[in-house]
């Protein structure tokens, strides 16, 4: 749970500070749902745009920052998502990154946010689902923004190496209830 649990925040903060993103992704959400609240299977594999911002999200910002439990390695999976060797601009965020082809492109093991082969996550359909469906629930509703006091009005400050977890250091956001 505290890996959803940081995945969502990361992701509200990075929609608080691209307002473009966010407004992008919940035009999506409201053209594909329609009145509907919460998405079907199929209504979520249709939200391409959402899907794409919540894989640079979790590239950007993993919420487990290595691999290490019962294996003979460790895998610094922030120090991977971050290289230039294998992203284009990585401290940016850039949803286009996932689109199909460019995913297709991509190296294998570059994003390893659920780990992968035989070490991948068995929860991680269910974390994209939940993801999906709280941003959906969130974006219809609400408007996202950071306090203009906030300290992560420049970047994320984030403790990486909290065990394998990454630590988000005192996040406040602004949910103002959209009128349209």
């Amino acid at each position: 749970m505290k890996l959803a649990a940081t995945a969502l925040t990361t992701i509200l903060y990075v929609l608080a500070t691209h307002k473009d993103v966010q407004r992008k992704a919940r035009d999506e959400i409201l053209r594909v749902l329609g009145d509907i609240l919460t998405p079907t299977i199929d209504q979520q594999r249709e939200l391409k745009y959402l899907n794409m911002v919540i894989k640079e999200n979790l590239r950007l910002y993993p919420p487990k920052s290595c691999i290490l439990p019962k294996t003979p390695i460790a895998i610094n999976i922030y120090g991977i998502h971050h290289s230039p060797k294998y992203w284009k601009d990585p401290e940016e965020f850039i949803p286009g990154r996932f689109e199909n082809e460019n995913d297709e492109k991509r190296e294998q093991y570059t994003w390893l946010t659920f780990g992968s082969g035989t070490r991948t996550c068995l929860g991680n359909n269910f974390s994209l689902i939940q993801q999906r469906v709280m941003l959906c629930a969130l974006l219809r509703k609400y408007e996202v923004s950071l306090p203009a006091d906030s300290i992560h009005q420049d970047k994320l400050h984030l403790d990486h190496f909290n065990s394998t977890l990454t630590r988000i250091q005192s996040l406040h956001l602004i949910f103002k209830r959209r009128t349209e």
